[in-house]
């Protein structure tokens, strides 16, 4: 009786498409979605669903702006909806209208217990009274970002590659008339590091060095990389390090080094492919939360998602993420870490730390679909010649709550993309289990897709095993 050959019980790698589907490396899979790998004991978990953190904000239909400010008199989550009104947030239960606002094309900035929000006419939010404008003569710039204890706006209509400095500490005080740097190209984006500001527009990077502004200022600046930025609102800084997306892929940057974690990641043809397609309607958006990249890309035209995915920034892996149609993102620190996600298509903010404590209470996402991971593995073949597939014996640990269970496909071609159902399935008990589902072909390899129908408190899944049987020499 043939003894069942182990094929994969490491998936700490993720998912990569640019391969070969013979040649996936041993610790990664074709794709994974909705799965979280080394999770809780588990090798794979699905993730649970993100859960609303505020009420309806009024009648509007979505909420394109979300903002975390920590006030000196108490921290507030911010939005505002697409009626241009900002609302706070004190539960997922209660919010409360405080006036019309400007609508960003980026995140809102934190600078000395105010919220302020880039745009033609930037405005001021103090945490108590209705938005206002901001004082003094501030440019008209629709990017912002903070450095070295100064406010800076760039990218204005009669100035678009051009970037202003406050005075220190404060706002409400400009020179708009010799304190100013130009950029050589029209601004898409900025943010600061320890010791830069990296500057971005179509096609470049720029680097600004230096303490003190013009006029008079020591700054310097220096185009550095030959890669530009899609939307500002993809832009994030992790650690000490800037992460952004354009069509080339997600870079990361000291300011001296870059790299594409794209590319490393190896999801570089996925992403060239999606690209191929952008249309100016796209909004690609991201955070962070616990060492991930989260990224999501929607069409705000159709409300379509066109990919929603995490990166673990370290190890350079990518999973991929059904139903996340952010068009921004806040994080908020402190007693516990949140990422906050504005919806589109939904007048709510959504928290999504939950995935990472999946339970019955949140099987589904919240606007109530179902979390259904689905897992493509690698193409599993061994020595040349045909051989019998016998049995697949997959280890798993589904908890269920509405008659979950997984339903397996194989393919028999690296290539193949249409999979066989297998009819045998795999049923929730609560319990770990190595369920054996027949598989009963005759080939060199094939690869399987794993697939949840209905939802469950938590799914684990563990070893692929499979029996195989080489045939005779006079048989092949």
């Amino acid at each position: 009786m043939a003894e069942p050959k182990l094929l994969q019980s490491d998936y700490s790698r993720g998912s990569i498409t640019d391969l070969a589907r013979h040649l996936v490396p041993r610790a990664a899979v074709w794709s994974m979605t909705d799965f979280l790998p080394n999770y809780e004991g588990a090798p794979l978990a699905k993730r649970g669903g993100w859960v609303d953190a505020s009420p309806a904000l009024g009648s509007n239909t979505h909420a394109p702006v979300v903002a975390y400010a920590p006030f000196s008199a108490g921290a507030q989550l911010v939005a505002i909806t697409n009626d241009g009104h900002l609302w706070t947030i004190a539960s997922s239960s209660s919010a409360t209208d405080k006036g019309a606002a400007a609508i960003p094309i980026q995140r809102p900035v934190f600078f000395n217990n105010q919220l302020l929000i880039p745009g033609a006419t930037p405005m001021k939010y103090d945490g108590s009274a209705a938005p206002s404008n901001l004082g003094g003569t501030p440019p008209g710039g629709v990017y912002g970002f903070t450095y070295k204890g100064r406010f800076y706006l760039g990218g204005s209509a009669a100035n678009p590659n051009r970037l202003w400095p406050s005075d220190i500490l404060n706002a409400a005080l400009w020179n708009t008339t010799t304190g100013y740097i130009d950029m050589t190209n029209p601004i898409r984006g900025a943010a600061p590091l320890r010791n830069a500001i990296l500057v971005w527009s179509d096609g470049l990077t720029e680097r600004i060095r230096g303490d003190t502004p013009p006029p008079g200022g020591d700054m310097v600046r220096e185009p550095i990389f030959e890669e530009g930025c899609v939307d500002a609102r993809s832009i994030v800084v992790h650690g000490d390090k800037a992460i952004w997306a354009n069509s080339n892929g997600v870079h990361i940057s000291d300011g001296a080094a870059i790299a594409n974690l794209i590319q490393l990641g190896g999801q570089q043809q996925l992403w060239s492919d999606l690209f191929a397609n952008y249309a100016s309607t796209w909004v690609v958006a991201a955070g962070t939360l616990r060492g991930y990249y989260v990224i999501s890309i929607v069409d705000t035209a159709t409300g379509n998602q066109k990919l929603a995915a995490m990166c673990d920034v370290d190890n350079k892996s990518w999973l991929f993420l059904n139903n996340l149609k952010s068009t921004m993102f806040a994080e908020a620190y402190g007693a516990k870490s949140e990422l906050y996600t504005a919806q589109r298509g939904r007048p709510r903010v959504g928290a999504f730390s939950p995935i990472f404590i999946p339970q019955a209470s949140n099987k589904s996402d919240g606007d109530g679909t179902n979390v259904l991971p689905i897992l493509e593995t690698q193409y599993f073949r061994g020595a040349p010649g045909s051989r019998r597939w016998k049995d697949v014996f997959i280890g798993n640990d589904i908890d269920t709550v509405d008659g979950a269970y997984l339903q397996v496909g194989y393919i028999t071609e690296p290539e193949a993309t249409s999979y066989t159902t297998l009819p045998d399935t795999i049923a929730a008990d609560g319990t770990y289990n190595r369920s054996k589902v027949p598989l009963r072909i005759a080939n060199d390899g094939f690869a399987l897709r794993i697939a949840q129908v209905n939802p469950s408190a938590t799914t684990m899944l563990y070893d692929i095993e499979a029996t195989v049987i080489e045939r005779e020499g006079s048989r092949r």
